[in-house]
Order: C-alpha cells, then sequence, then structure tokens
C-alpha cells in the first residue's frame, strides 16, 4: 500500500510540477480562471439536463475548449519568459475569466427565469455580438 502511495505522490508531483512550469505560477488569476472554467462546465451540464439537450458529444467539446484555453495560457507564459512582456499572461488570464464567466452567466439565464430582464438583455446581447 506503501508503494501505491508513493507511486500515486510521484505521479501528482510530476503533473503538479509541469503545470506549474507551464502556467507560471499558481497565482489568483490561475486559480480564478481554473474555478470560472469548472463553473462553467457545470452550469452547462445544468443547462443541458434542464433543456433536455444533453450530450456527450457537446460535453467532450467542453472540455477540449477548456483545455485549448490552458494551452492558450501556457503560451501566454512561455511568450512571457522570452520577451519580458510580464503582463501578456495576466491579460490573457483576465480575458478567458470574463469570457468564461459570460458563459457561466449565460446558462444561469438559460436556467433561471428569476434572472432581471436587463441582465437577460445584455447577455443576450453580449452573446449575439449586439446585434439584440
Amino acid at each position: 500500500m506503501e508503494k501505491l502511495f508513493n507511486t500515486v505522490s510521484i505521479f501528482f508531483g510530476v503533473i503538479c510540477g509541469t503545470a506549474a512550469a507551464a502556467f507560471g505560477q499558481w497565482d489568483a488569476g490561475v486559480k480564478a480562471l481554473t474555478a470560472v472554467m469548472v463553473m462553467d462546465y457545470m452550469t452547462g451540464i445544468i443547462k443541458a439536463v434542464y433543456q433536455k439537450r444533453m450530450s456527450s458529444e457537446i460535453g467532450y467539446k467542453g472540455i477540449l475548449k477548456k483545455i485549448i484555453i490552458l494551452v492558450t495560457v501556457a503560451l501566454a507564459n512561455v511568450i512571457r519568459s522570452i520577451t519580458g512582456a510580464e503582463a501578456l499572461r495576466e491579460t490573457v488570464i483576465m480575458f478567458y475569466i470574463a469570457n468564461e464567466a459570460i458563459s457561466v452567466l449565460e446558462n444561469i439565464a438559460a436556467v433561471s427565469p428569476k434572472m432581471p430582464p436587463e441582465m437577460k438583455n445584455i447577455l443576450l446581447q453580449l452573446r449575439d455580438g449586439g446585434d439584440s
């Protein structure tokens, strides 16, 4: 049992070390981005169940989207380390936090009929690119 525990500890240590190297550091921005990404995925599942449109393919695409976001943050960190552009990584993280937060609110708006109409209208305009 101790050997299994050591193997698991080493595995997670390597994964976490690699993630820390890729993302720069596990700071408030990365924590917030991770939290908002989880909230988006969870509210997306709730929305799909509510609308009776549950699909493993759509869920899989959602996970792939989250992976692409993390790859983009890692790329921004690599570019930052090469160029010294300190704000690049944080700008990318803040962009995706805002994007994912809008998606969370859109999911909530689709499920919650008690959302204030003004907020719902703003979210629909953001989703549609201001065409509403």
